[in-house]
């Protein structure tokens, strides 16, 4: 199934709690992440390169990043519990800062990744 077990299969996203869902799909993701070296790396590389290589981008982003932010976007548009007024923009910003603790904060400049969690999910849902 993956793609974060699809978005953390849509019913169960929408029934639970919107803190308690997102939660658990960062979680799912950055343990995903952390068991794909070679994901990293690509990563990395599209990150570096994609200046250069316009169109490696582009396919990335058209058939996989894409496909994801708009079943977020649906989900975060959908949850009972979230009131945002951009879904989308919500959805790439919770997608672009796991990529980026990820790919580079984790290691540079070390970051708890509780503390990561929970702050980026204070943002999108508000605190405690």
């Amino acid at each position: 199934m993956s793609q974060s077990d699809q978005i953390l299969a849509e019913s169960r996203f929408l029934e639970c709690p919107i803190r308690d869902s997102l939660n658990q799909l960062v979680i799912d993701l950055l343990d995903k992440l952390s068991g794909e070296q070679p994901l990293l790396t690509f990563l990395r590389l599209l990150i570096g390169e994609s200046g250069r290589f316009l169109e490696l981008a582009q396919t990335f982003v058209r058939n996989f990043e894409q496909l994801n932010l708009e079943k977020l976007s649906y989900l975060l548009a959908q949850h009972p519990d979230l009131h945002v007024t951009d879904p989308e923009i919500t959805a790439r910003l919770f997608v672009g800062s796991i990529v980026h603790y990820y790919s580079i904060i984790r290691e540079i400049l070390p970051l708890d990744r509780d503390r990561f969690v929970n702050g980026l999910l204070d943002l999108i849902v508000g605190e405690n």
